[in-house]
């Protein structure tokens, strides 16, 4: 099951490997195992033996050593998307594991520095690529929902990206619910997108000139 998979990760690469640790791979990673944080990393029942218990913690331990060597190393992450996700990846972390306030705020800090010089002041990703912005609104609906779940407070600044990034995401769907594809960026998961939308659906009325990003539809 998941739980075999992630542990035979684990025991392959869990201390480093070049492609599964370079940072677009590892804050997905990351993000979707902490998605998965009741199967992973749950607590186990009265009958789980001692073994069932050892590979539960080398899993979190794993987990805990791949977002503070995301913590450590967000300065040097690739420009654009990526740092941005590694951002919100040491944030998500720093929110979801007890004891991680430290990691909570530089992944915070991070996050505001990077939606301020990425996200545009029409929506628009700063790469002009629809489903850049996309992923940047889904990546930060969940962590917004996530703070608010923990009565945690987050800065403005990634809040008012979510408020342009949820229009701008609604002027690139097409009538299949797919985004246009321009600038290497596909369709994407059309129900992703559409719950990130709903959050933040404020009724107003479609715009059909972008332009801070280029776009005019």
């Amino acid at each position: 099951d998941a739980r075999e998979l992630t542990d035979a990760w684990v025991a392959a690469f869990g201390l480093w490997n070049g492609f599964a640790w370079s940072h677009d791979v590892l804050s997905s990673r990351v993000m979707n195992w902490l998605r998965c944080g009741d199967l992973l990393f749950g607590k186990a029942d009265d009958s789980a033996d001692s073994e069932h218990l050892k590979k539960r913690k080398a899993r979190f331990k794993c987990l805990l050593r791949q977002a503070r060597f995301l913590q450590r190393s967000l300065p040097i992450a690739p420009a654009g998307s990526v740092r941005l996700r590694a951002a919100v990846a040491v944030a998500l972390t720093g929110l979801c594991l007890p004891g991680q306030d430290a990691m909570l705020k530089a992944g915070l800090e991070a996050l505001e520095h990077n939606v301020k010089t990425q996200i545009l002041p029409d929506g628009g990703h700063v790469s002009r690529s629809p489903r850049a912005g996309a992923e940047a609104l889904v990546d930060l609906v969940t962590l917004l929902k996530t703070a608010a779940s923990r009565g945690v407070m987050i800065p403005n600044e990634i809040s008012r990206a979510v408020d342009r990034l949820a229009p701008m995401a609604r002027f690139f769907q097409m009538s299949d619910g797919g985004l246009a594809s321009f600038h290497g960026g596909g369709e994407f998961d059309r129900e992703a997108l559409e719950a990130a939308m709903s959050f933040n659906d404020t009724g107003s009325k479609p715009f059909g000139f972008a332009p801070h990003s280029g776009y005019h539809r």
